[in-house]
């Protein structure tokens, strides 16, 4: 898996505008826009470079999710099954907790193993990503920024779909290297996709 960085993506998102270079001056826009396509792709799929095994933890008597837990990404429970906060029943559910800055687990027992996906990483200087490509990442930029520049009557549709096009082809190379359980099927979508849902999505 390739390590990519916020330059890479950068100096992509500058190519597939048709610049030879990074504009002079404050690039905070640009930073934000290619924050907001990675976040996207983070939590596109299952990728198996996102996703940890770890337990429920003690936080001075509060079952809390491991520290970089995402919430909008993929979770399972070993031998829990999580229901909605707004049904009722004993399942166990989540509910950020203010004081501690963290999500506990309302039923939820320490030491319960937990399959899920860690947040995005936030684009600094230094920071090293793993992705397949920054062009892909590049793409998703140029969206959000074509639409920032014109929210009400951007057309973003023929981008939107070359954006999907491209994850896409990382979902199907990322399948040819999975090995499905027998009699059971491997989830490809996260929590939040299967709702058709995303944290800054652009709608057509």
């Amino acid at each position: 898996m390739r390590l990519i960085t916020k330059a890479d993506i950068l100096e992509a998102g500058a190519n597939l505008l048709g610049k030879t270079s990074l504009p002079n001056g404050d690039l905070a826009d640009w930073e934000r826009f290619a924050q907001a396509s990675l976040d996207y792709c983070w939590r596109y799929h299952t990728w198996l470079w996102v996703m940890r095994k770890g337990q429920l933890v003690d936080d001075s008597g509060v079952v809390v999710m491991p520290e970089d837990f995402d919430y909008y990404g993929f979770r399972q429970f070993d031998g829990a099954t999580e229901q909605s906060i707004l049904d009722t029943g004993t399942n166990i559910f989540l509910q950020f907790n203010d004081s501690r800055g963290r999500y506990e687990i309302v039923n939820g027992t320490v030491g319960t193993d937990v399959i899920y996906a860690v947040e995005p990483p936030l684009l600094t200087d230094d920071v090293k990503i793993p992705f397949p490509s920054a062009v892909t990442i590049a793409i998703g930029m140029t969206v959000f920024a074509k639409q920032g520049e014109n929210p009400n009557k951007a057309d973003i549709s023929q981008e939107w779909d070359s954006f999907h096009v491209e994850l896409d082809k990382h979902v199907a190379n990322q399948a040819r290297t999975e090995v499905p359980r027998p009699g059971r099927a491997v989830n490809r979508q996260t929590r939040a996709s299967s709702i058709g849902e995303f944290p800054g999505k652009v709608s057509n």
